[in-house]
């Protein structure tokens, strides 16, 4: 095994841990529904997980002490599913612990991306519509700010294309991807009136939904949070 420093091992457990959220979020999409994300483990409980735990770590048994080559999933893959099964089960017991309810998660970072519609759709005049929806999108990020929030507005990217040397070379993927690198950053997204016909909304929230981001589906709940659990004095403390 070779060696590897304190910071290099920090470094690769971190980004087992990232991927292990988006695989949380990804699969758990086909076991159970939105607001009740443990529901296909209700029954049975951290019983039910220890037993498919079992079977994981004799997999592993199996493998490394016969050297056998792995006909389906690697022994990687069965570490990593042994991990997730983990979570889980922490999860369950902390749940448990604590009555059953769960708490309103602690946002450390007051970050939070603001998605809505931009683009022109259906009658009207298509620059006229776009500045409504960039107004709209401002609006927003000034309320967001005032209670604490520290928004990422997409529609500032008006703002580079208007003053960039060359506008007409600004394409349209490179302006998404951008946006799409802040979400990354943020811990929270916040949805605009008009979110669910905007292809770049929807977009967003699968990938705020992969990445276990908080999500606000209106701009008053954002507001709300913000001022029932006073992030501005979180983010001074931090």
């Amino acid at each position: 095994m070779k060696k590897i420093t304190k910071d290099g091992l920090l470094r690769r457990v971190n980004q087992l841990m990232q991927d292990d959220l988006k695989l949380v979020a990804k699969k758990g999409e086909d076991y159970a529904p939105e607001d009740d994300a443990l529901a296909n483990l209700r029954e049975f409980g951290v019983q039910g997980i220890l037993v498919r735990l079992c079977e994981k770590v004799a997999r592993l048994k199996n493998l490394i002490l016969s050297g056998k080559k792995p006909a389906n999933e690697s022994v990687i893959d069965t570490f990593r599913d042994i991990r997730i099964y983990s979570y889980l089960a922490a999860v369950i017991a902390d749940l448990q612990e604590d009555g059953g309810k769960e708490e309103e998660p602690v946002i450390k970072n007051p970050k939070i991306y603001i998605a809505g519609p931009l683009t022109p759709k259906g009658a009207g005049n298509p620059a006229i519509i776009y500045l409504k929806n960039v107004h709209e999108m401002l609006a927003a990020w000034e309320k967001l700010l005032s209670v604490g929030w520290l928004p990422f507005c997409p529609a500032f990217d008006l703002l580079g294309i208007l003053f960039h040397s060359n506008p007409a070379k600004v394409e349209t993927d490179l302006v998404k991807r951008n946006s799409l690198a802040y979400l990354e950053d943020c811990s929270a997204i916040v949805l605009l009136k008009g979110w669910e016909s905007s292809e770049g909304s929807l977009a967003e929230l699968s990938m705020a939904k992969r990445l276990g981001k908080k999500i606000f589906y209106n701009l008053k709940d954002a507001i709300h949070y913000a001022k029932e659990f006073r992030i501005w004095e979180r983010d001074k403390k931090g």
